[in-house]
């Protein structure tokens, strides 16, 4: 079954979403530095169950106002929306990274909408993050940075970085990742959006929007999954997410960094399915 690629008016917003398979309908967030496409190996390996929507997030592109577009709430209002495009009434949503902040807002403030929720090596569950991110979205330095990611040798460099950052196995990377993100640099905006978000959710002391607290709230059943050698978020930020969820489950990826759907997508693919497959026709 091919992906197939559409463009939706979101609030007004051209926005770019991938979208295949029939059922109950599943929604794929992705994370800071990356787009939808990095949904493509988990799409094709849940599409015989699944009616699946991943969407561009609004720092793919950027919006305006940044950064202050960029907060959980604006997020959520982003993900609603979509959800009204493409007429989805209720359905699993899977979040990395900021997506995972969007998912639990969403989650938190519109509970109907969503039959279960999968929470993907998120920010917001913990202060701690990798320095390099600090670093990265650290006055000046970070605006130096994007300047010389624009041009394509740096944005060659931006990705070798980046692979040595996100996975545990850099070299088994798909060659599709490698040219998805030498585009994404290249492309107007985007690298200048990265910078509004890592901004917006990072300080000197690490990660400012925190929603630990707030998930003991959550009254849908919520899977975390976390690489167990994510660099840029601890694993045991999940162990504390679990211990903190009314109907919570941990899938601990072994030999994984920061992106399972990527690195290890079958074994991902899975671990969606089994946990969401009862959820989603309660």
């Amino acid at each position: 079954m091919e992906i197939e690629e559409h463009i939706a008016d979101v609030d007004g917003v051209p926005t770019r979403y991938l979208s295949v398979g029939s059922g109950p309908a599943l929604i794929l967030l992705h994370g800071i530095g990356d787009s939808a496409s990095d949904w493509q190996w988990v799409m094709r390996k849940l599409s015989g169950g699944w009616r699946i929507f991943a969407p561009d997030m609004p720092f793919t592109t950027g919006v305006d106002g940044a950064p202050d577009g960029f907060t959980p709430e604006s997020l959520t209002l982003f993900v609603l929306s979509f959800l009204r495009t493409v007429r989805i009434a209720r359905a699993v949503v899977v979040g990395h990274c900021a997506g995972g902040i969007a998912a639990i807002r969403l989650a938190l403030d519109k509970p109907e909408l969503v039959r279960a929720l999968v929470i993907m090596d998120s920010i917001g569950l913990g202060r701690e993050i990798h320095p390099a991110v600090l670093m990265e979205a650290a006055p000046v330095l970070g605006d130096l940075v994007i300047r010389f990611a624009r041009s394509p040798v740096g944005s060659l460099q931006r990705a070798l970085y980046r692979s040595s950052l996100l996975f545990s196995r850099p070299e088994l990377v798909p060659s599709r990742w490698w040219t998805e993100q030498y585009r994404l640099a290249l492309e107007p905006g985007f690298l200048q959006a990265t910078l509004h978000m890592l901004r917006a959710g990072t300080g000197p002391f690490g990660q400012k929007i925190i929603f630990l607290d707030r998930l003991k709230e959550l009254t849908m059943p919520v899977l975390v999954m976390w690489g167990k050698m994510d660099q840029v978020v601890p694993f045991f930020q999940a162990r504390d997410a679990v211990g903190r969820l009314r109907d919570g489950g941990l899938s601990a990826v072994s030999g994984c960094g920061h992106m399972p759907h990527v690195e290890t997508p079958g074994l991902c693919a899975d671990h969606i399915h089994s946990f969401a497959y009862e959820k989603a026709r309660r």
